[in-house]
């Protein structure tokens, strides 16, 4: 995946990919009024989505979201039709981070990193109701295919790359907004108790190891998805319920 990240201003392009994938525990499920629907995602702040870890946190100034099949690398796929829409148990997306300008995010104590996803996803489920028709808990799992693994990478200076491998999160939260076919979604992320390794001996926090793992990483960030019609441009209602 190239690094470097060409955004239009602080829109967030998408497509929200709704598949079943077998027998799932969910209580909720993510709904659009459209078959086929295009994201598209603001962010309430720039450098809002933040990568924390022993050696720093990473504040990248966007961040986007594109759609992903839950099996493959091939996407999109489609839910089960429900009223001329669809729904489904699961959203898995493909994350970009960076900056307008050079692709780069930036560390607090290292600098210019650069964020790689590496063939990695971020498959959503939605969980218990925290508020009946608002709020909507749910969990992250971080996907990797054919052995990939999430890199932070710093940019200039003495090397130090933070890696992610495959794992599931808590943390996440979705709020319902608007009504009608003006309704979104607000994708809340407070992740913690993420593992990773950090490797290089100057990576603040391995205290000089070559290589070293930790369980204590967080992730934060927001963004509002909103829908739009593929086939007739018009704005479609998407939910989670």
């Amino acid at each position: 995946m190239k690094a470097t990240i060409k955004v239009a201003g602080l829109s967030l392009l998408a497509v929200l990919v709704l598949g079943v994938v077998g027998a799932s525990t969910a209580s909720a499920k993510f709904d659009s009024e459209a078959a086929s629907t295009t994201v598209a995602g603001v962010m309430e702040s720039v450098f809002e989505h933040k990568f924390t870890m022993e050696a720093g946190t990473t504040s990248c100034e966007v961040a986007s979201f594109h759609s992903m099949s839950a099996a493959t690398t091939k996407g999109p796929v489609t839910g089960s039709a429900v009223s001329g829409g669809f729904t489904s148990e699961t959203l898995t997306i493909q994350p970009i981070y960076g900056s307008i300008i050079d692709g780069s995010c930036s560390n607090n104590l290292l600098g210019r990193m650069l964020v790689k996803i590496n063939d990695c996803d971020y498959r959503f489920t939605a969980g218990e109701t925290i508020e009946a028709g608002t709020r909507v808990k749910g969990e992250m799992k971080i996907v990797c295919h054919a052995g990939g693994k999430i890199e932070i990478i710093r940019v200039e200076g003495v090397p130090c790359t933070i890696t992610i491998g495959e794992q599931e999160l808590g943390g996440v939260t979705y709020h319902n907004k608007e009504t009608g076919s003006s309704r979104d979604v607000t994708v809340e992320l407070s992740i913690t108790k993420i593992a990773y390794t950090q490797d290089g001996m100057f990576c603040p926090g391995n205290g000089g190891a070559a290589s070293k793992s930790f369980t204590n990483g967080t992730y934060s960030g927001k963004v509002t998805l909103k829908g739009e019609n593929t086939a007739t441009k018009a704005q479609t209602g998407i939910w989670v319920t």
